[in-house]
């Protein structure tokens, strides 16, 4: 690990993870507020619905997200663009994002806002996780792609602890806009940090040659040896080779196995990580605790799991690399599993104490599993000229999904009260049968390396006659 490395992901990481995990937590505490708010100003609702309209708001911002997902990607592969410009250039609809939230004068504006920092979270993730994973060397790759989601739960107990009225900061109906002053600092730390950084050196091969690209893998490495540089140099090559020279279109993921099988595969486990229903417990927390503990103290467990999330995030991060993204992913999903039959039963019975207990551990499993591995795991799975489109679709998938689990969970708890859970539980035991027999292990390969798992035994065979010749 050099410091030119660590500079690197960490200023794409405050300045766009952070701030997803920052609006994720919004939604949480800050409902009661920011009703009081507009209710204090004699604004109405949309369709004349408190609860129509607080879903707007937060499933707005999901839609703004698989928006930026499908839109930023193909031009982040352009020459004149790249990564590092087009992580500059998600900064706009960013602060546009907190200005909107925080000076709207009515729920339109609100709802407007939460679609741009949607916006500009899903286009600065696709290009985030395509980044981190091309500047760092296979032996960290792991471990680098998991800041990401580290960045994102500290975003998330940050908004939620700022809107815990017992913490005595930004909870109450005057106060809650100064809050926004944080994502508008982290944005400005990427606007000021990045620039520093060279681009992705696998896409400056491809865009401007090896020259470029030899420059910016020395300015990550540091002192490394020539011996070392030469290899990964060659192992962007082989990547290089697996396509045509230009980007993937639809059709080419269609007509080759070795682009679909890994791009569904991946999307699949972007799938899991909202269909695991993360969001319904991050989203709506508080207002399961309140069923058996005042307001206050509600939002202060709610905060609490907020925080477990970050701190199981470390060792997921740490043992990333030498544990594996399988074995992680496969024990997250079975542990949320066992986890949301607990929850059930204890919140059927009444059982409130066992109720806290198994929502945390909802939340350390899935902080584990697949709140790490999903965002990385797609640059790992395809080659450069398919990873936009890949990446696209993996999260693209997620921020749908995010969506539909934030608009409809609400409807789900009406319906089916205590036994709301019981549904992820379903979810989670068919993703943990999947990540078991679907999923490669990308721990320390190549993309080349990886792809043998998509073949059929022919094409392995006629791969292993060619390396001999």
């Amino acid at each position: 690990m050099t410091p030119q490395l660590l500079l690197a992901v960490m200023s794409c990481t405050i300045g766009a993870s952070f701030q997803y995990g920052f609006h994720v937590g919004f939604v949480n505490n800050a409902v009661n507020y920011v009703q009081a708010y507009y209710d204090n100003k004699g604004v109405q609702y949309v369709y004349s619905s408190f609860d129509f309209t607080w879903a707007c708001v937060v499933s707005a911002f999901a839609i703004g997200g698989a928006l930026g997902t499908f839109v930023v990607p193909s031009f982040s592969n352009k020459p004149w663009l790249g990564r590092k410009k087009a992580l500059l250039f998600l900064t706009i609809p960013c602060y546009l994002a907190c200005g909107l939230i925080a000076l709207a004068p009515r729920w339109e504006y609100m709802i407007l806002g939460r679609f741009l920092a949607g916006f500009g979270s899903g286009g600065s993730f696709t290009v985030l996780t395509m980044y981190v994973s091309e500047i760092s060397p296979k032996a960290l790759r792991g471990g680098l792609g998991t800041v990401n989601q580290l960045l994102i739960t500290i975003g998330i107990v940050v908004s939620q602890a700022i809107f815990t009225e017992k913490f005595d900061m930004l909870g109450g109906k005057d106060l809650w806009q100064y809050s926004l002053l944080l994502p508008v600092v982290c944005n400005t730390v990427l606007v000021l940090t990045l620039p520093l950084c060279p681009d992705s050196p696998p896409f400056l091969l491809q865009s401007k040659g090896e020259k470029e690209a030899r420059e910016a893998l020395q300015w990550f490495r540091g002192g490394a040896s020539a011996e070392s540089m030469d290899v990964e140099i060659e192992e962007m090559h082989q990547e290089a080779n697996m396509g045509t020279g230009r980007s993937a279109g639809f059709k080419d993921i269609y007509r080759d196995p070795l682009l679909w099988k890994p791009i569904l595969v991946g999307t699949l486990v972007n799938l899991s990580m909202q269909l695991s229903g993360i969001d319904g417990v991050l989203y709506y927390s508080t207002g399961v605790f309140e069923a058996g503990m005042s307001e206050e103290w509600a939002q202060v467990s709610s905060t609490l799991v907020g925080l477990v999330n970050v701190i199981v995030t470390i060792p997921a991060m740490l043992f990333m690399d030498s544990l594996g993204r399988k074995f992680i992913q496969s024990v997250g999903l079975g542990g949320m599993c066992i986890s949301y039959t607990c929850l059930t039963i204890a919140l059927v019975c009444g059982w409130q104490q066992l109720s806290v207990v198994s929502m945390v551990m909802v939340i350390v499993f899935f902080a584990f599993g697949p709140g790490c591995v999903g965002w990385f795991i797609v640059s790992e799975l395809t080659p450069i000229h398919a990873r936009a489109i890949g990446t696209s679709l993996g999260l693209g998938a997620n921020f749908f999904a995010n969506w539909f689990v934030g608009f409809v969970f609400p409807f789900i708890h009406t319906a089916m009260g205590n036994w709301c859970y019981s549904v992820f539980l379903v979810t989670t035991f068919g993703l943990t049968i999947f990540t078991v027999t679907c999923v490669p292990e990308t721990k320390g390969k190549s993309v080349a390396e990886v792809s043998q798992f998509f073949m059929t035994p022919s094409q392995r065979s006629a791969e292993s006659r060619d390396a001999l010749l």
